[in-house]
């Protein structure tokens, strides 16, 4: 039985347990090649202007991402040999959520690291799903209170003069707030690539490469950007304000299974409040348990391929290639689809080019942060698969 945790071997925290950890712990080369084109011949014929992208790689590329892996695996070698009580799934998931980075809980600092965010979560229901079926039960999904209390341990334990410099065994309060400070000022920064990426991809009306003063106006009205003192014009308060209006988009395609909208998020935690008599501490478990519930019920129907109401580990490791091609492409074209017509047109394919000449965000295909030959290969593969 193929291991989920193969197939999934890059993840940083979900939205969910990103939240939740707040609460417990308080370029490179140009690239511009000569060489023979090393798109497919087939691809070319149907997307000519790819030429101009095939003439820019200077051979096959393929991004190192095998420290991140070689990572991963130490610190599931490590949980394996030194937590005997833990399973496959608890082990697993926190070599991804340790693994991946050296700070974890400071939240992702590029797009890319949103969308392994989001991975992480389909982990998350993995490991909570105990007996297999196409079901998440409350109790089951309350086990997250109880994974994430091992955290701090395993950390000081893998990593003891980082995270335990006093030597008592236990994360100081200093160092959780640390951790929440750090997740804030991360999320900050991403927050700004997605409203840049979203105003590149979607703001940029006559397709030169500029944002024009005109098109940043229409741009805010099109998405409804608070006019709050109704001056006519929009400050930087209210463009802050007006943020979440325009990646939500975006982030609803960076997203690998589908999340509550913000409407639905409040009308569950209204019915949480009243439920519990007010008392934030079991709302907040009973929203977070809701939360889980749906996402579990909109997964379990896109993995259980055979229908049977059992849940396999081939299912779940099948399903997450699935979606996650699903999503890979669906963020790809939102970003240079600019007809929103399904595909890409030539003129996507040129104002690609032209930004990545310039060295412009707008060619960061693979959200990564770094504009270079990867990008190429990326734009390239997805354009194959439409």
């Amino acid at each position: 039985m193929r291991p989920i945790g193969s197939a999934i071997p890059r993840q940083l925290m979900t939205l969910v347990t990103a939240s939740f950890m707040l609460f417990v712990f308080g370029c490179s080369e140009d690239g511009h090649g000569t060489g023979e084109s090393v798109v497919d011949p087939a691809v070319l014929a149907r997307y000519p202007s790819l030429d101009r992208v095939a003439r820019a790689m200077s051979g096959p590329f393929h991004a190192d991402e095998s420290g991140s892996d070689e990572h991963i695996e130490s610190v599931a070698v490590w949980i394996r040999e030194n937590r005997p009580t833990f399973n496959d799934r608890e082990i697993r998931y926190f070599a991804n959520l340790i693994g991946m980075t050296d700070e974890p809980g400071a939240g992702p600092s590029t797009i890319r690291g949103v969308q392994h965010v989001t991975d992480l979560d389909y982990l998350m229901l993995w490991l909570l799903d105990r007996d297999g079926d196409v079901t998440l039960r409350e109790p089951e999904a309350l086990r997250l209170l109880g994974i994430a209390e091992e955290v701090p341990s395993l950390l000081i334990s893998i990593d003891p003069t980082h995270w335990d410099p006093d030597g008592d065994g236990v994360m100081s309060d200093e160092h959780r707030q640390a951790l929440v400070e750090a997740n804030g000022s991360a999320w900050d920064r991403v927050l700004d690539q997605l409203v840049e990426r979203v105003r590149r991809a979607r703001w940029d009306f006559d397709g030169d490469g500029t944002l024009s003063d005109e098109e940043i106006r229409t741009g805010e009205r099109m998405v409804g950007y608070p006019d709050l003192d109704r001056d006519g014009e929009i400050s930087e308060q209210e463009r802050e304000l007006g943020m979440p209006l325009v990646i939500e988009d975006l982030v609803r395609c960076l997203g690998l299974i589908k999340v509550p909208s913000m409407e639905a998020l409040q009308r569950v935690t209204v019915e949480e409040m009243a439920r519990t008599g007010g008392d934030m501490e079991q709302a907040g478990k009973g929203v977070m348990v809701r939360v889980m519930q749906a996402q579990f019920k909109a997964v379990a129907g896109e993995i259980d391929t055979d229908g049977n109401g059992l849940l396999t580990d081939d299912e779940w490791a099948d399903g997450y290639d699935r979606l996650r091609r699903a999503r890979d492409l669906r963020a790809f074209l939102y970003l240079y689809d600019h007809e929103q017509s399904g595909s890409i047109s030539s003129v996507g394919i040129n104002r690609f080019m032209d930004a990545y000449d310039t060295e412009s965000l707008h060619a960061d295909a693979d959200l990564n942060g770094l504009v270079d030959q990867a990008d190429l290969a990326y734009f390239v593969e997805m354009v194959s698969n439409l």
